[in-house]
């Protein structure tokens, strides 16, 4: 990789789930934000996103979590189960 390419990863904030959303194991029950008590590990995922500087141009891979999860996510109903709730004023990226 030449010198001249910089990478920045840059913190969006943090989503907590039940970590059975993540291994995707069939044989544990997922618990959702109004079931935080189900027996299942609930855990921290950070988010992020990813800033390159190249010498033929800047790209930003992903963006982060929207600043409006909750709204756009509730048709899916996945505000349920990853629900973002730290996340510092200056890590939103509008």
């Amino acid at each position: 990789m030449p010198d001249n390419i910089k990478l920045q990863i840059l913190p969006t904030g943090t989503m907590h789930a039940d970590l059975t959303w993540l291994l995707l194991d069939p044989s544990r029950v997922m618990a959702s934000r109004a079931e935080k008590n189900r027996p299942s590990q609930w855990v921290g995922v950070p988010t992020h996103c990813v800033f390159i500087d190249h010498p033929e141009g800047k790209l930003l891979w992903d963006s982060g979590v929207p600043r409006d999860w909750e709204t756009r996510w509730a048709p899916t109903g996945l505000q349920e189960y990853f629900p973002v709730d730290e996340v510092t004023e200056d890590q939103w990226l509008d």
